[in-house]
């Protein structure tokens, strides 16, 4: 008995195979490798002969150009000792070997616009603590979807968000959305799935954001949590989800801002090591 084997026609089957030196993440059989055609809106990583990196590409119009990943937070490496993410707008570092001084960094910058660019901005983040953003436990909501409008808040670097789950805890994944505004339909700034049993009935679930979230002062943020079965929050007064973020609050100044110490006589101020002495931004 002989086996015949029958390749799929026509453009690769991403399911069974891609030509050499590329690899389509979608496409299907109208595809035509021999002509380089596919599918509106696929999407492969390619090679060219001739370049020193591998890139990826999206098919729009007839023709491939360039696009994009997207990653998790803290988990785009430069060389083996610099992760990058970032918060609140800001980009921040990450240096895995603990280098005293860069284990942790947040870059300042420069925004510009038509008008070209405006003064350069440094973030300062105050000492951790825990804020009260809805306390006092009354009653609970039980749905497949709660939502928590946490309003207007003070900038701040997010470390973990904390709530009390009701009497009904989670038996499917729970996927947790923060959204820019009042409500879901704003831009999506962090989304993350919880398995299922993760909130446990009548205990504290804390999310951890290990300081990769940030609010910027001033802004409307909305918290989401969805589920294909009920769950169970905790609520204030007013029907809030009751909720404390352990979080660093951020101020954002002008790079130029100038709070140098000065003594009675308008003189300058040094500390033991002879260092100029500047004002706490945080009084």
């Amino acid at each position: 008995m002989s086996l015949v084997v029958t390749n799929p026609g026509g453009g690769p089957d991403v399911t069974r195979r891609n030509k050499r030196g590329i690899l389509y993440i979608t496409s299907d059989e109208t595809a035509d490798n021999s002509l380089d055609i596919a599918p509106e809106g696929s999407i492969r990583i390619d090679f060219h002969p001739g370049d020193s990196v591998a890139h990826i590409e999206k098919f729009l119009n007839g023709v491939w150009n360039d696009t994009g990943f997207r990653f998790a937070s803290s988990s785009v490496s430069i060389g083996r000792d610099t992760i990058l993410s970032g918060s609140a707008g800001f980009i921040e570092t990450n240096n895995p070997s603990g280098i005293v001084g860069h284990i942790r960094s947040v870059i300042p910058h420069i925004e510009f616009d038509d008008q070209g660019t405006g003064q350069p901005q440094t973030p300062f983040l105050k000492a951790e603590e825990v804020f009260d953003v809805f306390t006092g436990a009354v009653s609970e909501t039980v749905s497949t979807a709660i939502g928590i409008n946490l309003g207007v808040s003070p900038g701040r670097f997010l470390e973990m968000s904390i709530h009390e789950v009701g009497t009904i805890g989670s038996s499917a994944p729970v996927t947790v959305s923060i959204y820019l505004g009042t409500d879901n339909t704003g831009f999506i700034k962090d989304q993350r799935i919880l398995p299922a049993n993760t909130l446990v009935a009548n205990t504290t679930l804390t999310i951890n954001y290990d300081n990769d979230l940030g609010f910027r002062a001033g802004e409307q943020n909305f918290m989401e949590f969805t589920s294909t079965t009920n769950f169970s929050l905790k609520t204030d007064i007013g029907g809030n989800p009751l909720t404390k973020h352990e979080a660093h609050e951020l101020k954002v100044e002008s790079l130029l801002t100038e709070n140098l110490m000065l003594d009675l006589d308008l003189n300058l101020m040094f500390d033991l090591s002879l260092d100029p002495v500047y004002a706490i931004q945080f009084p």
